[in-house]
């Protein structure tokens, strides 16, 4: 995954939270939560 492919998974999933957080979704918030820290996790080990 590149950089580039990183963030914008990162902004989408912050999109998608921040919807589901105001809809009330509570899954789908918890998953992209642990989605982020995963992305997060790999972008760390990737530099």
């Amino acid at each position: 995954m590149t950089e580039a492919e990183r963030q914008l998974l990162i902004s989408v999933s912050v999109a998608v939270s921040e919807l589901a957080k105001q809809n009330h979704w509570p899954n789908v918030s918890a998953q992209i939560d642990d989605l982020l820290q995963i992305v997060a996790i790999e972008g760390d080990l990737n530099r």
